[in-house]
């Protein structure tokens, strides 16, 4: 179970950086500095919330094997951990460092898209 995790959270990382590069390099050529800036700060957010992500059901697993009752604790409290981060990014980018709040959520939202490329199968399989 935590090799696939495992595997599925490489392959949704990588995913999820090149969507990154490329949104941020789209947003430099049709929309300036600030925009590209902004993108890539929100997809910086995307893929620390994937790695909280993970965090949080890797320990959810191996503490659902120890006590049934506690395992859904690590996936309640990585979720409130996920949604004070972004919310907290998302303020601090718009006040500390003047970044475009469009811009942001988008490069988010594009980054996101990078959790299709986990697959249970391999390619060759389907």
């Amino acid at each position: 179970m935590i090799d696939r995790l495992s595997r599925c959270f490489r392959q949704v990382v990588a995913a999820q950086s090149i969507i990154w590069l490329l949104a941020s390099l789209i947003a430099l050529i049709f929309f300036g500095a600030l925009m590209a800036r902004s993108t890539a700060f929100g997809g910086a957010i995307a893929i620390i919330n994937t790695w909280l992500a993970w965090r949080s059901v890797k320990k959810s697993s191996e503490l659902a094997y120890q006590q049934n009752d506690l395992g859904m604790l690590p996936l309640l409290s990585g979720w409130v951990q996920r949604l004070i981060l972004f919310a907290a990014s998302l303020t601090i980018g718009v006040v500390q460092f003047g970044l475009l709040p469009l811009g942001m959520v988008t490069g988010f939202v594009l980054t996101q898209i990078g959790y299709l490329a986990c697959r249970d199968k391999p390619a060759s399989d389907i």
